[in-house]
């Protein structure tokens, strides 16, 4: 869906000489954008095996789809967060496709891991010595790491690692037992036995891997932002609609024959051929060093022009020297 939408922004239409084309195009994206903004909706064409929540809410959306394959990839999931292994996939295909019916699901998902945790289930195991403790290495949801600070009952207090940056202590939250699952940890090796040029390599990769995470990652959130109607990307969504709403309606008076739709159409085209372009030229030369001494050039004209010298918040010694004579 966002793939899809994306490409509307950047691909005028299939058929650039048929407005009729645009005109379908264009306002078929602006109805799924707008389909999009309800959640009910979003998480209906969004969730499926791949990104359920391994609970009684997945269970039933991965069923919506009415689909074994969705169902397998499913449960496959499940086996994996809950330290299990699976023995033979072909029975656990099988297995899937009777965990549902008509796009419901006939168990409740309680009673489905009860029966794969069964012994009369031989297509998958479950390892028993795979206990949470202080100091293991977890994820939460699936998706944010994190390390067992204390064991609370049915509750795990959870030091979270994305939040760990320059010396700031972590973000500790008390969660459910249930939202948490083992992560694989790497043995340490002596150091003794890695050669030094290993060492270095390795080094390398993890900053190379720290700086494309530090710029793809808030990029992929501001896009999913953008498309999920987030409060913060509100400003780039309604943009998108307006947009797309020009568009379609442009392309509708072109297909009605209107003479001012011809020219404006034209515009159109120009105004993204020029965006292309620009987007090309950023992408090539941003970091060129030319490109880069007028980046800083203009920083500093435009710091000059804008902004003005105060004496930073943290001086609480300093006083305007009109508060001073009073």
């Amino acid at each position: 869906f966002t793939t899809v939408c994306l490409s509307g922004l950047f691909f005028n239409d299939i058929d650039p000489h048929h407005a009729l084309a645009s005109v379908v195009w264009h306002a078929g994206l602006l109805i799924l954008l707008v389909c999009n903004a309800r959640k009910v909706w979003r998480d209906e064409m969004t969730t499926g095996s791949w990104n359920a929540s391994c609970d009684q809410e997945g269970f039933e959306r991965v069923a919506g789809w009415n689909s074994t394959w969705q169902m397998n990839g499913f449960l496959a999931r499940c086996v994996l967060v809950n330290q299990g292994e699976i023995h033979d996939s072909q029975e656990l295909y099988e297995f899937a496709g009777m965990c549902f019916m008509y796009g419901k699901p006939l168990c409740s998902f309680a009673e489905l891991m009860k029966v794969l945790h069964s012994d009369s289930v031989h297509f998958v195991s479950f390892s028993s010595a795979h206990h949470l403790k202080e100091h293991s290495l977890i994820y939460v949801d699936e998706r944010q790491r994190g390390t067992v600070v204390e064991l609370e009952g049915e509750m795990v207090r959870v030091e979270f690692d994305e939040d760990a940056v320059d010396g700031v202590h972590a973000r500790e939250e008390l969660v459910e037992a249930s939202r948490v699952t083992h992560r694989l940890s790497v043995p340490t090796v002596p150091r003794a036995l890695l050669p030094t040029h290993l060492i270095t390599a390795f080094r390398l990769a993890i900053q190379e891997v720290d700086l494309l995470k530090k710029k793809v990652v808030p990029t992929v959130n501001k896009i999913n932002g953008i498309f999920a109607w987030r409060e913060d990307c509100m400003r780039y969504t309604l943009a998108i609609v307006a947009w797309l709403t020009v568009k379609a309606v442009i392309a509708l008076l072109d297909f009605l024959g209107f003479p001012l739709a011809v020219l404006l159409v034209r515009t159109m085209y120009m105004v993204r051929n020029c965006l292309l372009v620009l987007v090309f030229f950023l992408i090539c030369f941003s970091h060129s060093p030319p490109f880069i001494v007028l980046m800083n050039l203009g920083k500093i004209v435009y710091r000059k022009l804008t902004m003005k010298r105060e004496a930073p918040k943290g001086w609480a010694f300093f006083k305007p020297y009109a508060e001073s004579a009073q």
